[in-house]
């Protein structure tokens, strides 16, 4: 018999009058989702600027890439933070991972397409972190 996934109850929004929380990913977050989107081979790395449809300018994290990446990303993900020694939340997720699947957003940008987390942007700390990066 195969195993169900539990189900996440969606969240009713209306697409122009979404906006972001104050979910902030600090610099420990930082590197831990940079290394999973690395082992990904996702090419490009994180975007800390992006706004995304319905967010009135208002910026969140996000990367481009293909549904393969996307799920390579959680799987590194998860896997870094078990290796770590996070532990499990309730859902049998983890604790980034799980929240970042929980408020993943996507637009189509004709060959790649952007996966975005509207709710969560970077702290200041790590806003710095990775512009230093880029340079």
């Amino acid at each position: 018999m195969q195993r169900r996934l539990p189900r996440v109850p969606k969240q009713k929004t209306k697409r122009n009058t979404r906006r972001v929380s104050n979910m902030e990913i600090d610099k420990d977050q930082l590197a831990q989702i940079n290394d999973a989107l690395y082992r990904a081979d996702v090419e490009h790395g994180l975007r800390g600027n992006y706004s995304g449809r319905g967010m009135m300018g208002d910026e969140c994290i996000g990367f481009v890439g293909s549904v393969r990446h996307l799920a390579r990303f959680f799987v590194e993900l998860s896997e870094q933070e078990e290796r770590d020694g996070i532990g499990q939340d309730a859902d049998g997720g983890t604790p980034i991972a799980r929240s970042l699947a929980d408020n993943l957003s996507m637009d189509n940008m004709g060959m790649s397409s952007i996966f975005y987390f509207p709710s969560y942007r970077l702290s200041d700390e790590a806003r710095a972190s990775h512009e230093a990066e880029d340079e």
